[in-house]
């Protein structure tokens, strides 16, 4: 027992700064020993889980009045850790699928999935180690106040509006 607090103790020190506010740097990843085969933690990064709001060609066209950049690019801002083995490059925890009610359509959904507040990572001598089913440093406020300003930003400028839709359509 008094192990297993050091060791909480010693991760909330490691990860008590935001990736957002010390910029994430991609480390040495660690072979995490939890049980899931690479396919599987894709899968647990990725499932759509019914939260998905923004069809995904909007999400992909989106820039991001803060950064002006696209919206998902530099997902630390929001505590999200980046994953490079998602087609999409979304980061863990944001997923893309055709929702039940609109299979109808064929209408490609995006959004955010439990792994974004439930896959942590924890960073020590230029090392990283992904913890599934702990906390992490998903700031939900952060990501929704960006991207409801972002889609104000793009829908009352016309220039940045057709230039939008110029990049969903395409």
């Amino acid at each position: 027992m008094k192990l297993e607090l050091r060791f909480f103790a010693l991760a909330s020190l490691v990860t008590s700064t935001s990736f957002a506010s010390e910029g994430y740097r991609p480390l040495e990843q660690l072979a995490p020993n939890d049980g899931l085969t690479a396919e599987d933690r894709q899968k647990l990064y990725h499932t759509a889980e019914g939260s998905e709001g923004l069809p995904l060609a909007w999400m992909l066209a989106l820039t991001s009045v803060a950064t002006g950049k696209p919206f998902l690019e530099e997902p630390e801002r929001f505590g999200l850790l980046p994953d490079p083995k998602d087609p999409f490059g979304f980061p863990v925890g944001w997923a893309a699928s055709v929702p039940r009610d609109l299979k109808f359509a064929k209408l490609m959904m995006s959004g955010v999935t439990c792994a974004a507040c439930h896959v942590g990572e924890v960073r020590y001598g230029g090392k990283a180690l992904r913890l599934v089913g702990g906390a992490s440093f998903f700031n939900a406020h952060k990501l929704q106040t960006d991207l409801v300003k972002s889609i104000i930003d793009t829908l009352t400028h016309p220039k940045k509006f057709f230039a939008f839709m110029s990049r969903a359509n395409a």
